[in-house]
């Protein structure tokens, strides 16, 4: 069962909305979950309508959410909230199955972005690691060679438990 997040004035960011994991939620509709189903009394469409997101109200009517039968706790459909707030877009997300399209297509190429994005961190941070390792095992090498042409006495305590350090003599 997916919970869907209850809308709180103060956790509500208005510049930066909450971001939701579309792709944990749609596995969760394509195992069974019904994006109509109330949790504690709200309905998921509601709190996207109520969170102002449009994107997630076009996500939740694909899968199949009811706009304009499926009521609250306040015997409002999702729609007739959107209108009542005057959200047009989310209003028109309802009604016109071709801005829902684009909606939705902004919203794929927005995760795809994303997606892409983790996945160069990924890659930077591992090759960070190789190029550190290196370039320590470099730094190593040289203080070990310094150390040794720096300090006879070095080079003759090291000759004794390491063969290689003395053999070029």
């Amino acid at each position: 069962v997916v919970c869907f997040p209850h809308p709180q004035p103060h956790a509500v960011n208005r510049k930066k909305k909450v971001p939701f994991k579309y792709d944990e939620l749609g596995a969760a509709f394509k195992g069974g979950t019904n994006p109509n189903a109330a949790f504690n009394g709200v309905m998921p469409l509601h709190t996207a309508v109520n969170m102002k997101d449009t994107a997630m109200c076009a996500f939740l009517v694909d899968w199949g959410a009811d706009a304009l039968e499926r009521v609250d706790h306040t015997k409002r459909t999702a729609l007739e909230l959107a209108k009542e707030r005057k959200l047009d877009k989310i209003a028109r997300v309802f009604e016109d199955a071709e801005y829902r399209s684009k909606v939705l297509g902004i919203l794929r190429a927005e995760l795809d972005r994303t997606a892409e994005r983790r996945v160069t961190v990924k890659r930077r941070k591992a090759l960070f690691g190789a190029a550190f390792a290196l370039f320590m095992a470099v730094v190593s090498t040289v203080c070990a060679y310094v150390s040794m042409r720096i300090s006879p006495a070095l080079e003759a305590w090291l000759g004794q438990y390491f063969p290689w350090f003395s053999e070029g003599e």
